[in-house]
């Protein structure tokens, strides 16, 4: 594999429709268009990503009163062995902020670490192959 990469970014918040008017407004930028959590495709945005609230990540254990949190910005980066990567990331000073986690039914791993200055990453295995399928990267 090459040397990882970024391959999503996802911008949530408690406002989703809110947060999309503002991006495609901006950017003019379109989305899938599906209510809630909507993707961007590669074409529009230079890479796939996501705007809206959301379940996913370090977020997955919260149930349906969960009101999309404070929000922030992630990027997502593609590695070949998430948990090698989740390991070195904490002997360099960093945390883990959301331990690996499978999702289910995909393979598909993701996690999420703090920089030693507290900046969030997603770390991702098998993301690539997953936009790619779904068709996220055209």
């Amino acid at each position: 594999m090459d040397k990882p990469k970024v391959v999503q970014f996802e911008i949530t918040d408690r406002d989703s429709s809110g947060l999309q008017h503002f991006y495609t407004s901006l950017f003019g930028w379109e989305t899938d268009g599906r209510p809630g959590y909507q993707r961007t495709f590669s074409s529009e945005t230079g890479l796939p990503g996501a705007i809206g609230s959301t379940r996913s990540g370090p977020n997955g254990g919260h149930g349906d009163e969960w009101d999309g949190g404070t929000g922030q910005m992630t990027m997502y980066v593609e590695v070949p062995d998430l948990r090698e990567y989740v390991a070195a990331a904490e002997r360099l000073g960093g945390k883990i902020i959301a331990p690996p986690y499978e999702v289910p039914g995909r393979p598909l791993i993701l996690a999420f670490i703090a920089d030693p200055e507290g900046h969030v990453i997603g770390l991702a295995q098998g993301l690539q192959t997953a936009l790619d399928e779904a068709g996220y990267t055209r």
